[in-house]
Protein backbone atom coordinates (compact mmCIF):
# COMPACT_ATOMS: atom_id res chain seq x y z
CA UNK A 1 0.00 0.00 0.00
CA UNK A 2 1.38 3.50 -0.90
CA UNK A 3 2.07 5.93 1.41
CA UNK A 4 -0.35 8.48 0.02
CA UNK A 5 -3.17 5.94 0.51
CA UNK A 6 -2.14 5.01 4.08
CA UNK A 7 -2.44 8.79 4.83
CA UNK A 8 -6.03 9.18 3.48
CA UNK A 9 -7.26 6.15 5.31
CA UNK A 10 -5.77 7.50 8.24
CA UNK A 11 -7.43 11.02 7.77
CA UNK A 12 -10.80 9.53 7.24
CA UNK A 13 -10.84 7.49 10.17
CA UNK A 14 -9.55 10.53 12.33
CA UNK A 15 -12.04 12.71 11.02
CA UNK A 16 -14.79 9.63 11.63
CA UNK A 17 -13.59 9.33 14.72
CA UNK A 18 -13.94 13.05 15.70
CA UNK A 19 -17.09 13.20 14.59
CA UNK A 20 -18.60 10.80 16.60
CA UNK A 21 -17.12 12.00 19.52
CA UNK A 22 -18.63 15.68 18.40
CA UNK A 23 -21.79 13.71 17.99
CA UNK A 24 -21.20 12.04 21.69
CA UNK A 25 -21.48 15.35 23.11
CA UNK A 26 -23.90 17.23 21.65
CA UNK A 27 -27.35 18.06 23.01
CA UNK A 28 -30.44 15.78 22.13
CA UNK A 29 -34.05 17.02 21.84
CA UNK A 30 -36.86 15.11 21.92
CA UNK A 31 -39.89 15.32 19.00
CA UNK A 32 -41.07 18.31 20.92
CA UNK A 33 -37.85 20.43 20.53
CA UNK A 34 -36.56 20.39 24.59
CA UNK A 35 -34.04 18.01 25.94
CA UNK A 36 -34.51 14.50 25.80
CA UNK A 37 -35.90 12.78 28.78
CA UNK A 38 -33.96 11.58 31.15
CA UNK A 39 -35.64 7.97 31.11
CA UNK A 40 -35.01 4.73 29.31
CA UNK A 41 -35.90 1.24 28.89
CA UNK A 42 -34.13 0.08 31.69
CA UNK A 43 -35.14 3.18 33.77
CA UNK A 44 -37.78 2.87 36.23
CA UNK A 45 -39.04 5.06 38.59
CA UNK A 46 -38.65 4.17 42.21
CA UNK A 47 -36.94 0.97 41.44
CA UNK A 48 -33.22 0.49 42.79
CA UNK A 49 -31.36 -2.19 40.55
CA UNK A 50 -28.06 -3.97 42.18
CA UNK A 51 -25.39 -5.73 40.35
CA UNK A 52 -23.59 -8.61 41.72
CA UNK A 53 -20.91 -11.04 39.89
CA UNK A 54 -23.42 -14.11 40.38
CA UNK A 55 -26.44 -15.18 41.43
CA UNK A 56 -27.48 -15.41 45.24
CA UNK A 57 -28.22 -19.22 46.08
CA UNK A 58 -30.83 -17.78 48.42
CA UNK A 59 -31.51 -14.45 50.15
CA UNK A 60 -31.35 -16.04 53.60
CA UNK A 61 -27.62 -14.79 55.08
CA UNK A 62 -28.02 -17.65 58.04
CA UNK A 63 -28.12 -20.16 55.31
CA UNK A 64 -25.67 -18.97 52.69
CA UNK A 65 -22.28 -16.95 53.23
CA UNK A 66 -22.02 -16.15 49.80
CA UNK A 67 -20.90 -12.50 49.06
CA UNK A 68 -23.87 -11.83 46.89
CA UNK A 69 -26.65 -13.18 49.71
CA UNK A 70 -24.65 -10.92 52.23
CA UNK A 71 -24.25 -7.52 50.31
CA UNK A 72 -28.31 -8.36 49.06
CA UNK A 73 -29.14 -8.75 53.00
CA UNK A 74 -27.88 -5.52 54.05
CA UNK A 75 -31.26 -4.32 52.08
CA UNK A 76 -33.25 -6.50 53.33
CA UNK A 77 -32.56 -7.03 57.18
CA UNK A 78 -31.67 -5.35 60.02
CA UNK A 79 -28.32 -5.85 62.18
CA UNK A 80 -27.50 -5.02 65.52
CA UNK A 81 -24.89 -2.81 64.28
CA UNK A 82 -22.90 -1.82 60.98
CA UNK A 83 -19.66 -0.27 60.51
CA UNK A 84 -18.67 2.97 59.69
CA UNK A 85 -15.53 3.62 56.57
CA UNK A 86 -13.18 3.12 59.21
CA UNK A 87 -14.54 -0.35 59.95
CA UNK A 88 -16.11 1.32 63.52
CA UNK A 89 -19.46 -0.03 64.71
CA UNK A 90 -21.82 2.22 64.75
CA UNK A 91 -25.62 1.85 65.91
CA UNK A 92 -28.23 0.09 63.94
CA UNK A 93 -31.08 -1.92 65.32
CA UNK A 94 -29.62 -0.90 68.57
CA UNK A 95 -29.77 2.45 70.38
CA UNK A 96 -26.04 2.64 71.15
CA UNK A 97 -23.11 0.23 71.55
CA UNK A 98 -22.90 -2.18 74.91
CA UNK A 99 -19.83 -1.03 76.29
CA UNK A 100 -18.69 -1.84 80.33
CA UNK A 101 -18.67 2.07 80.27
CA UNK A 102 -22.03 2.35 79.70
CA UNK A 103 -23.00 -0.31 81.33
CA UNK A 104 -24.50 -2.74 78.87
CA UNK A 105 -21.57 -5.27 79.69
CA UNK A 106 -20.70 -6.66 82.73
CA UNK A 107 -17.60 -6.39 84.36
CA UNK A 108 -16.89 -10.37 84.04
CA UNK A 109 -17.85 -9.79 80.60
CA UNK A 110 -21.20 -12.59 80.80
CA UNK A 111 -23.67 -10.63 80.36
CA UNK A 112 -24.41 -8.13 77.94
CA UNK A 113 -27.66 -5.57 77.19
CA UNK A 114 -28.51 -5.40 73.72
CA UNK A 115 -30.96 -2.37 73.59
CA UNK A 116 -33.03 -2.03 70.64
CA UNK A 117 -33.94 1.72 69.05
CA UNK A 118 -37.46 2.22 69.98
CA UNK A 119 -38.86 3.22 66.88
CA UNK A 120 -37.49 0.48 64.87
CA UNK A 121 -40.38 -1.58 62.77
CA UNK A 122 -40.72 -4.43 60.18
CA UNK A 123 -41.55 -3.50 56.74
CA UNK A 124 -45.41 -5.05 57.77
CA UNK A 125 -45.74 -2.63 60.90
CA UNK A 126 -44.86 -4.70 64.29
CA UNK A 127 -41.69 -3.20 66.08
CA UNK A 128 -38.67 -5.07 66.33
CA UNK A 129 -38.56 -6.30 69.91
CA UNK A 130 -36.27 -8.70 72.30
CA UNK A 131 -38.59 -11.77 70.89
CA UNK A 132 -36.97 -11.09 67.84
CA UNK A 133 -33.31 -11.64 68.95
CA UNK A 134 -34.20 -14.37 71.04
CA UNK A 135 -35.93 -16.31 68.21
CA UNK A 136 -32.78 -15.50 65.48
CA UNK A 137 -31.21 -17.05 68.70
CA UNK A 138 -32.85 -20.00 68.97
CA UNK A 139 -33.30 -20.59 64.98
CA UNK A 140 -29.77 -20.45 64.66
CA UNK A 141 -29.17 -23.30 67.61
CA UNK A 142 -31.56 -25.43 66.38
CA UNK A 143 -29.64 -28.31 64.77
CA UNK A 144 -32.49 -28.83 62.07
CA UNK A 145 -31.22 -25.69 60.54
CA UNK A 146 -28.37 -25.79 58.30
CA UNK A 147 -27.02 -22.62 59.23
CA UNK A 148 -23.51 -21.81 58.30
CA UNK A 149 -21.88 -21.06 61.68
CA UNK A 150 -23.21 -21.34 65.30
CA UNK A 151 -19.76 -19.47 66.36
CA UNK A 152 -20.72 -17.24 69.54
CA UNK A 153 -24.55 -18.24 69.98
CA UNK A 154 -23.58 -21.59 71.19
CA UNK A 155 -21.57 -20.04 73.68
CA UNK A 156 -25.08 -18.23 74.90
CA UNK A 157 -26.84 -19.48 77.83
CA UNK A 158 -30.31 -17.76 77.69
CA UNK A 159 -31.53 -14.67 76.39
CA UNK A 160 -34.26 -12.56 78.79
CA UNK A 161 -36.66 -10.46 77.25
CA UNK A 162 -37.79 -8.40 80.19
CA UNK A 163 -38.50 -5.09 78.05
CA UNK A 164 -40.02 -5.59 74.69
CA UNK A 165 -36.79 -3.25 73.72
CA UNK A 166 -33.65 -4.54 75.77
CA UNK A 167 -32.54 -8.15 75.60
CA UNK A 168 -30.30 -9.38 78.54
CA UNK A 169 -27.97 -11.90 76.83
CA UNK A 170 -26.18 -14.47 79.57
CA UNK A 171 -23.22 -16.51 78.36
CA UNK A 172 -21.58 -19.54 79.35
CA UNK A 173 -18.18 -18.18 78.69
CA UNK A 174 -16.42 -14.91 77.73
CA UNK A 175 -17.08 -14.51 73.71
CA UNK A 176 -15.06 -11.11 72.74
CA UNK A 177 -16.10 -10.69 69.43
CA UNK A 178 -19.57 -10.66 70.46
CA UNK A 179 -20.52 -7.34 68.60
CA UNK A 180 -19.56 -8.25 65.55
CA UNK A 181 -20.66 -11.63 65.52
CA UNK A 182 -24.56 -11.75 67.78
CA UNK A 183 -27.03 -10.13 64.62
CA UNK A 184 -24.04 -9.01 62.92
CA UNK A 185 -22.94 -9.64 59.32
CA UNK A 186 -19.75 -11.34 60.79
CA UNK A 187 -22.47 -14.19 62.19
CA UNK A 188 -24.69 -14.54 59.05
CA UNK A 189 -27.69 -13.72 61.15
CA UNK A 190 -29.43 -10.61 60.62
CA UNK A 191 -32.71 -10.31 63.05
CA UNK A 192 -35.23 -12.61 61.68
CA UNK A 193 -39.00 -11.26 62.75
CA UNK A 194 -40.68 -14.08 64.82
CA UNK A 195 -43.93 -12.65 64.56
CA UNK A 196 -43.62 -13.88 60.62
CA UNK A 197 -41.47 -16.96 60.97
CA UNK A 198 -41.90 -18.81 64.93
CA UNK A 199 -45.49 -20.12 63.27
Amino acid sequence: MRIETRCKIVAVAVALATGLAVAGCSKVSNASGGAAAASNSWTVPGTFRWSEFSDPKNLNPMLNSGTPTLDLSMFIFSWAVRYDGKARPVPDALSEIPTVANGDVSKDGLTLKYKLRTNLKWQDGPPVTCDDLKFTWQVVMNPHNNVTTTDGYKDIAGIDCRDPHVAVIHMKRLYAPFLQQFWGINGNAPIMPAHLLAK
